[in-house]
């Protein structure tokens, strides 16, 4: 139950200088330096001390393609490759697909060499279902496609997953009509887009940025407002020692939403309060300039060796700073 509450109420900080106060708190300045990212087909200004993540995903269906067949999911999951290291991370793959196998399921079936920098894995799940996976280089950016199969048709995936790496390209700052994934961009006639990405502060290690983006996807049945605020949210539920400093309808990037900005006790009485800010979209039609669009800032993590951030930082300058990420949303030129 603790970390249900954990996960409801995570929290937000910005970084910039720090200085610590008498109680071994970290203070955070407010002189926040940003940059700026394209993200699906929009562009965002993140604080400069976060880094992207390894691990950028997303999920892609051509136009036109049958409600039964499988879309395509990708991973960029290392942007510093090389020729060398791809060879290394193809045997690695090559051998743990191998070990995965049994009698009847993970078999691996077949493996192609596409280009110089592009390998094709067929794996037999088990009975006809399939998976046909391209490992593959773009630039330094190590990526991932993966589709699904059944019936045997496996080659008539593949070949639509083979049309499908050709649209990934290098991300070249200034281009347009494609779908931002970190560095690659994705260009092709779809049904289905979507992009998973977080970003990590790299001084305040226990901060982040979540942001997922869905063209297509419809709105929340039950909007974020009611989600966060209402008779059924944990926040309630649990009656933990919460503030609510925002929460209303608002706009941005052309499009109307909602956004619920909170901070919350938890843990050990020294520990600072935490911060969780949302920012949902809501829109009447989904279009690729009006995408299902949802922001989290999230601050006082525990950190992978147990401890917990302490950094701490007023209510107005996390405010001031989210509301500088928000007001640099801007949909790309088509």
């Amino acid at each position: 139950m603790k970390h249900l509450i954990m996960y409801i109420v995570g929290v937000f900080i910005f970084s910039g200088c720090e200085v610590k106060n008498k109680d071994n708190l970290t203070m955070a300045r407010s002189n926040v330096d940003f940059s700026n990212y394209c993200v699906g087909r929009s562009s965002i200004n993140i604080p400069s001390s976060y880094q992207l993540a390894d691990g950028t995903s997303g999920s892609f269906k051509f136009n036109g393609t049958s409600d039964d067949d499988s879309s395509i999911a990708v991973v960029v999951s290392k942007t510093t490759m090389d020729q060398a290291k791809f060879s290394a991370e193809i045997n690695r793959r090559r051998a743990a697909l191998k070990a995965a196998a049994d009698e009847t399921t993970d078999i691996f079936r077949h493996e192609e060499k596409l280009a110089a920098e592009a390998v094709l894995f067929r794996i037999n799940r088990i009975d006809d279902a399939y998976v046909s996976e391209i490992n593959f280089l773009r630039g330094p950016a190590f990526v991932t496609a993966t589709i699904k199969s059944w019936d045997e048709k496996f080659l008539d995936a593949e070949s639509v997953l083979e049309k499908f790496v050709q649209g990934v390209q290098l991300r070249v700052d200034g281009s347009s009509g494609a779908f931002c994934l970190g560095p690659v961009s994705v260009s092709g006639n779809f049904s289905e887009e979507t992009g998973n990405y977080l970003f990590v502060d790299t001084v305040q290690r226990g901060n982040s940025l979540n942001l997922d983006i869905d063209t297509f996807r419809p709105d929340e049945k039950i909007s974020l407002l009611q989600r966060m605020s209402g008779p059924d949210s944990l926040l309630t539920k649990f009656q933990s020692d919460h503030k609510v400093i925002r929460a209303k309808k608002t706009s941005f990037a052309n499009m109307n939403g909602e956004e619920w900005l909170g901070s919350i006790k938890l843990g050990e009485p020294e520990h600072p309060k935490k911060f969780k800010f949302v920012l949902e979209s809501t829109r009447s039609a989904p279009s690729r300039l009006a995408p299902y669009f949802h922001l989290s800032f999230e601050t006082g993590k525990t950190l992978d060796d147990g401890n917990v951030d302490k950094t701490i930082i007023s209510d107005d300058e996390a405010v001031r700073q989210w509301d500088a990420i928000v007001a640099s949303v801007q949909p790309m030129k088509p």
